[in-house]
């Protein structure tokens, strides 16, 4: 399988943030639209039984991370 791990791409107008793992492959994005909204979308491949769901959770919290939100998003909702 090719690279796994995490790819970013921190940019002024966007941020990009792809997970590969063995089970799952997902990739979001989050731009700023020229009419000062927020476009946010998330793809992803895998078992969506409980690998997906759980990674998405984990690109969420590294875009948080990435975006100085101080919130970290737990099994029993948000801290």
């Amino acid at each position: 399988m090719e690279n796994l791990g995490w790819t970013i791409n921190n940019l002024p107008q966007k941020t990009e943030i792809k997970r590969k793992t063995k089970e799952t492959d997902i990739v979001l994005e989050f731009a700023f639209s020229s009419y000062n909204e927020v476009v946010m979308s998330i793809k992803g491949t895998g078992d969506l039984g409980h690998h997906l769901i759980e990674d998405v959770m984990i690109v969420l919290n590294k875009l948080s991370e990435l975006q100085g939100v101080g919130h970290k998003i737990t099994q029993d909702g948000v801290k």
